[in-house]
């Protein structure tokens, strides 16, 4: 499966970058490979079911005793995947005559693995089927997008705007994703997102509304809505030009 290959190639080239960080334009390479035949295989996962016109489940042993992990694509994931493997492919391409040679001044060294666990979490994010896959994906793509937000680590307006989003992003996470997710796994008894659908019926008109609201306070502060957007000035100047075109298309 495409997908599956992404994020191998993703997580392959995040460890060997890491380990090829001393010798920053080599582990910056090989990083940037990655990168961009992540985003491009994403990229042929998102049309192939798009062009299928079905939804592709695939369930793999969850290495924890947390169940299955389950991965599923369907028409609106495929849109995001291609979205998410265009950018991904366009940053990768940008990054390498920014950052060679180091004259971007940052952490050049790290910058490979964490684009690489950034792209490969977005994948997961909007490839998963049950709330703890998605939740590793979500959490992995809110520390890696602090990383590289605040990747000039030495100018102070970067780190003010690199925790200004991590806090924002976290406070979202913690008032609104988590309940509502903790409402519809208490009421179906299931971690599968399969299973929510009616788990709340119309009569529970209270209950639909409060949790349409803590929806868009979780989501909506990721996203940067209104009037959730507080983090948007701080974090997207400070970041790299081609890490707020990343940022942005996960919104």
């Amino acid at each position: 499966m495409w997908i599956f290959l992404a994020l191998g190639v993703l997580a392959a080239g995040a460890v060997l970058s890491l380990l090829a960080s001393q010798r920053h334009a080599v582990g910056l390479a090989i990083g940037l490979a990655a990168a961009g035949i992540g985003g491009l295989l994403s990229v042929i996962g998102g049309w192939s079911v798009l062009h299928s016109a079905s939804v592709m489940p695939v369930t793999v042993d969850w290495p924890l005793p947390l169940g299955a992990a389950r991965f599923s694509i369907d028409g609106l994931s495929a849109w995001f995947l291609l979205i998410i493997g265009t950018v991904s492919v366009a940053a990768a391409t940008y990054s390498w005559g920014y950052l060679k040679g180091g004259a971007a001044h940052g952490p050049v060294g790290a910058y490979g693995p964490l684009i690489c666990t950034m792209i490969a979490a977005m994948v997961l994010t909007v490839s998963a089927a049950n709330v703890v896959l998605f939740l590793v994906g979500w959490e992995l793509m809110s520390l890696s997008a602090f990383f590289l937000v605040g990747f000039h680590d030495e100018d102070t307006s970067a780190r003010h705007g690199a925790w200004i989003y991590l806090i924002a992003t976290h406070l979202g996470t913690a008032l609104g994703v988590l309940p509502v997710f903790a409402a519809f796994v208490a009421r179906t008894g299931s971690m599968e997102m399969n299973t929510f659908a009616g788990a709340f019926g119309a009569s529970e008109t209270t209950v639909c509304v409060a949790l349409f609201v803590l929806g868009v306070v979780g989501f909506g502060t990721k996203a940067g809505f209104m009037p959730f957007h507080t983090w948007l000035p701080r974090a997207h100047p400070a970041a790299p030009a081609h890490i707020s075109g990343l940022v942005r298309s996960r919104r």
